[in-house]
């Protein structure tokens, strides 16, 4: 498949290959090379190439001398911590107790097998979302979802904890939605925003850094996850998770730009004037 796969567009245009840049966009848009969305993102491109030859050399630590990059930063930060701490990770790695701890009579192995297949139906209906109604809707929807998913799932073991009851396919439905929402919005879509919030320039800096931190709070998220459960119980657990995601809700709605069919500058135009940033 690799070997089918074209070359960076950014790369090619780059190195001065237009046309094999505009062919390579107009493959992966899935359009013909005359399409006027491919001419207009070539357009986008060149200029962003030469925005980027006009800039002094960019090192890493030069980035957050300018507020812009600074401030998209910072939010991309905040949109990879939600990404890694939502607690839909979580139930993927841990369903078998989370199962029992919830009543449950379903096979957890089952359950567990359940999750790829979810995910892969979740992540089909998220591309045809994605592009239809853009990147903050499908965010704040998918993290609604988990929001809620999680609540439940709270509920149901602090039910169970005081000795009551609930019918087993309650927080088996909570646990499918919540892998669901996750499959569909925060596991893909912050990766995303970070390739249309960047030119490539500095994303080649940041990129290392921002995955390395979205790894690292996923260790942490489930390295802390039984000794938080443990000691303020399961039910508080997915409080905190629902929690997460109701802040998450907030981020993706109100301090997130919509980057969907915008470049660079735009995306840069838009926080500019939001927060009365200067270069």
């Amino acid at each position: 498949m690799l070997l089918k796969a074209p070359e960076s567009p950014a790369y090619l245009l780059k190195i001065g290959k237009v046309n094999e840049a505009t062919s390579a966009i107009a493959f992966l848009r899935g359009l013909n090379a005359g399409n006027e969305l491919v001419i207009k993102e070539i357009e986008n491109m060149k200029n962003e190439d030469l925005y980027i030859k006009s800039l002094p050399n960019v090192n890493f630590f030069s980035i957050f001398k300018n507020s812009v990059w600074r401030r998209s930063f910072l939010i991309i930060m905040s949109l990879m911590t939600m990404h890694a701490c939502n607690g839909s990770f979580a139930i993927i790695i841990f369903a078998s107790p989370i199962l029992t701890d919830s009543g449950s009579n379903v096979n957890p192995e089952l359950q567990s097998i359940s999750f790829p297949f979810i995910s892969t139906v979740a992540v089909f209906i998220s591309m045809g979302c994605v592009e239809r109604f853009g990147r903050k809707p499908l965010l704040g929807t998918c993290f609604a979802l988990i929001a809620a998913a999680m609540m439940c799932v709270g509920t149901v073991v602090l039910i169970q904890h005081f000795g009551g009851t609930v019918p087993f396919w309650i927080p088996l439905i909570a646990m499918i939605i919540a892998v669901a929402g996750y499959a569909a919005g925060p596991s893909p879509v912050p990766f995303i925003v970070l390739s249309e919030m960047f030119n490539f320039q500095i994303r080649a800096k940041l990129m290392g850094c921002i995955v390395c931190y979205t790894w690292l709070m996923n260790f942490i998220q489930l390295f802390i996850f039984a000794p938080i459960s443990n000691g303020l119980g399961l039910y508080a657990t997915f409080y905190l998770y629902a929690g997460m995601n109701i802040l998450a809700i907030f981020i993706s709605l109100v301090v997130l730009p919509e980057t969907k069919g915008k470049s660079v500058e735009e995306i840069e135009d838009i926080l500019k004037n939001k927060y009365k940033l200067t270069d």
